[in-house]
């Protein structure tokens, strides 16, 4: 609310400069789905002067809608816990249609949060080609639902069955919901205007479509 505010007095007397003062600030948004929203707004500069702002709850970062000469710089955003969560595959049962994994240490655990289960896409990724999507598995598998078997052991579960042959041990199962879709479905959004400038700023934990313009 102090930065909303802050942006806020700041757009009604621009062109106009914010500075941070360089530091480490964790935030919880609340219910709040957008940390920044500004409107209409011309000729502002948003400098974080080299700070990281740790968000506690999920939340987009910005929303700039018909702004122009915008700028958002010298940034770290990070999210604790992290909004995206990866098993390790342990065992496969292709025709049972179920998959068991491990959910990666200080990864959240999909029961905890209820995106994983609202959202249901993943992607099965690979090490052995570099850590990258499987080469011949589909772009996106979705679960049809999972359930702890213990500890960070979680099942999932796949229909039609014969998907969990997507898996094999060793794979990594990346689970991205888009939780951030009531915000406007990325983490720093543009909604026309122009000249929007992003510069020296680092996303740690986004998921993906991190970054959107729509015009």
């Amino acid at each position: 609310e102090v930065i909303q505010r802050v942006l806020n007095e700041a757009s009604r007397q621009t062109p106009a400069r914010v500075i941070f003062e360089r530091g480490e600030y964790r935030i919880d948004p609340g219910e709040a789905k957008i940390l920044i929203k500004l409107e209409g707004v011309n000729d502002l500069t948003i400098d974080g002067d080299g700070s990281t702002i740790i968000l506690t709850r999920p939340s987009a970062i910005a929303n700039f809608t018909r702004c122009s000469r915008i700028m958002l710089e010298r940034f770290t955003f990070d999210y604790e816990p992290m909004v995206y969560t990866a098993a390790k595959v342990v065992s496969v049962d292709p025709a049972g249609g179920t998959m068991e994994g491990e959910i990666l240490p200080v990864h959240p655990l999909p029961d905890e949060f209820k995106p994983y289960d609202l959202e249901r896409l993943g992607m099965v990724v690979t090490e052995s080609e570099g850590f990258a999507i499987k080469r011949g598995a589909d772009l996106l598998v979705a679960h049809a639902g999972f359930q702890r078997v213990k500890g960070r052991l979680f099942r999932f579960r796949f229909e039609p069955a014969g998907k969990a042959a997507s898996f094999a041990p060793g794979d990594t199962y990346v689970l991205d919901p888009r939780w951030y879709d009531e915000a406007g479905r990325a983490c720093i959004n543009f909604f026309g205007g122009d000249d929007a400038v992003l510069s020296e700023l680092t996303i740690r934990g986004a998921a993906n479509e991190c970054l959107t313009a729509f015009y």
